[in-house]
């Protein structure tokens, strides 16, 4: 008579809570390690009796997959607080920023369509790090990877030296 296991995934993995960043892992963490979880249960209830599998295989997959799952987010960690920096250092500053792409009519060439405003504020809040951007008196919030350039030259200053002047 052949014995069945029941094996159930829930408490067997730990999890992780719902991130607010935009990686790719992010949100799907939970996902990722049931899979996983439901693979190797798959391949202990499917395996030869006479020939059981090395359990210390299986620790090491799975240790494989969280460490790999650990960089990533360790990585895209470091992201965000690149991010984070950038739109606190952009505080009053002339930047400019990506709208999208565009193909150049002369070079035939894909090239970034920009636009030039000054930060007045940041929000850390969302899911990526936002600046506002003062266009012609409207405040514009711009994703902080959109931004090209943050100009040297601090532009409240500029106006402020222009004004002496």
């Amino acid at each position: 008579m052949a014995e069945t296991f029941n094996f159930s995934v829930q408490g067997l993995l730990p999890t992780n809570t719902k991130t607010k960043s935009k990686d790719p892992v992010g949100n799907d963490i939970n996902a990722i390690v049931t899979d996983f979880a439901k693979l190797l249960i798959a391949q202990i209830q499917n395996q030869d009796p006479d020939k059981p599998q090395d359990i210390t295989e299986t620790v090491t997959q799975y240790s494989q997959m969280l460490a790999t799952l650990g960089q990533i987010k360790a990585n895209n960690a470091t992201i965000q607080f690149g991010e984070v920096q950038i739109g606190k250092d952009a505080i009053g500053k002339t930047i400019s920023y990506s709208l999208g792409t565009q193909i150049d009519p002369n070079t035939r060439q894909i090239v970034d369509n920009l636009q030039v405003g000054v930060v007045t504020a940041v929000d850390f809040a969302g899911e990526s790090p936002k600046v506002f951007v003062d266009v012609d008196g409207t405040s514009v919030p711009v994703e902080v990877y959109k931004i090209r350039n943050i100009y040297e030259e601090n532009q409240i200053s500029s106006l402020q030296k222009g004004a002496l002047i």
